[in-house]
Formats: structure tokens, C-alpha cells, sequence
């Protein structure tokens, strides 16, 4: 029964995300024989900022590991030894890496990350 829902899932998520999405589908990764899976998140940009919300049941903050380098955010989140989360974004604009703020509770991963070259809007007149 287990792969009747992983193919309807495979066959629905391809009817509605294109594999060159931004976003892309919810992938699982094998890392040196271990289970990790892409988490569920949101991310949105602001003036100023990149938000993404993690979704990481099951696992503790101390067990995180958030980097970013060339405009790639890298996200993996321990579970146990063998699963977890793991997951790269590609960033839509250069971020100030250095100045990452992060919240985490319930596990929910909240990350700001401010803009570089952030223009200042200036009235026309």
C-alpha cells in the first residue's frame, strides 16, 4: 500500500511543480547511508530580507546546521545518527551571510537573512 501513495504523491507534486521551479519538488537524500529527507518550508522576501521557515519535528536545536555559502543556503537537521533533514536553496539575491539570525522552538526553524546592496527607495517628483 505504501507505494500506491508514494507514486500517487510522485504523479500529483509533477502535476503541479515544474522541476525547474524555483522551490522544486520534496526530495529525499542518501548522505554516507543515512535517510534525510527535504523539510517542508516557506520563504518569502521582503524589502530587506530572505524569511524561510523550516518545519524539523523530532529534532533539537542543538542537532542544526544552517550555512551559506556563495548564495546557497545549506540546511541539515540530525533526527538520530542515520535520519534527519537535509536540504540546499538557492538564493534569489547576494545576502549579507555574516548578519543570520535564527529563532527556533517547537521545531519550527525561523531564518532572517538581510539583503545585501539593499536599495533605498526615493520620491519622484
Amino acid at each position: 500500500m505504501k507505494d500506491f501513495f508514494d507514486e500517487f504523491e510522485r504523479i500529483f507534486s509533477s502535476s503541479f511543480i515544474d522541476e525547474d521551479d524555483f522551490f522544486g519538488p520534496r526530495r529525499s537524500y542518501k548522505i554516507e547511508h543515512s535517510n534525510f529527507e527535504s523539510p517542508f518550508l516557506d520563504m518569502w522576501e521582503t524589502q530587506k530580507d530572505i524569511l524561510i521557515i523550516f518545519d524539523l519535528p523530532a529534532v533539537e536545536k542543538k542537532d542544526i546546521d544552517v550555512t551559506i555559502e556563495k548564495n546557497v543556503l545549506t540546511l541539515k537537521a540530525n533526527i538520530d545518527k542515520n535520519n534527519g533533514f537535509f536540504t540546499k536553496l538557492h538564493l534569489p539575491t547576494e545576502v549579507l551571510a555574516n548578519k543570520i539570525e535564527s529563532k527556533f522552538k517547537n521545531g519550527v526553524l525561523e531564518v532572517i537573512i538581510p539583503k545585501k546592496n539593499v536599495s533605498k527607495s526615493a520620491k519622484v517628483n
